[in-house]
């Protein structure tokens, strides 16, 4: 004999199956965060007072290896002053920053601080820096990718150029985590 009990249990039961199936196949599946790490080498330029409201550009270019493999780096930043008790800085104001990996490529935004360091290595002009990255967008396996970490750079300066100057960085590393987009 079934009683008001027995049926409340069972109705019970079948909202908790159905709440269950629809968690299962209704909503999509939460990514796992992987780590990401990528180093990369190569050269870069600052001219000063060019970009956009008499703000400093950087380009960069360079190559090395992350977390997939293989890959290069190209960026573009405007810099402007930020001077502090630690020296003489620049802080991004607008800043892309692309890494082109074995299997499709990440599009990053940075925001750092760079100082110059006159002391470590006499002789020689260093740069110096250190901030955040944000995943800004992705193709291929990084399409619909979310992410963000840490960016250091280390870089010398080692020539004048018309308007600015010209050097080579070793290393500039992202470390941080990725979610994947399911990309194809």
């Amino acid at each position: 004999m079934r009683g008001p009990a027995a049926f409340r249990r069972t109705r019970a039961g079948v909202v908790l199956f159905l709440v269950a199936m629809f968690l299962c196949f209704a909503l999509p599946a939460h990514a796992d965060a992987t780590a990401f790490h990528a180093t990369y080498q190569g050269t870069f330029t600052i001219t000063f007072l060019t970009g956009p409201g008499l703000s400093d550009e950087l380009s960069f270019h360079g190559s090395g290896s992350a977390t997939p493999g293989p890959g290069t780096v190209d960026g573009y930043s405007t810099l402007r002053s930020s001077p502090g008790l630690d020296g003489i800085c620049n802080r991004t104001v607008e800043d892309v920053v692309l890494l082109t990996l074995p299997d499709g490529a990440l599009q990053l935004h940075n925001q750092a601080r760079d100082c110059l360091d006159l002391l470590s290595k006499p002789g020689t002009v260093r740069i110096v820096g250190s901030g955040t990255w944000t995943v800004t967008g992705g193709t291929g396996a990084y399409a619909g990718a979310q992410g963000s970490g840490t960016v250091q750079v280390a870089a010398e300066v080692e020539h004048l150029i018309i308007g600015g100057v010209a050097g080579t960085f070793d290393p500039l590393v992202f470390d941080g985590e990725l979610v994947l987009g399911g990309g194809p």
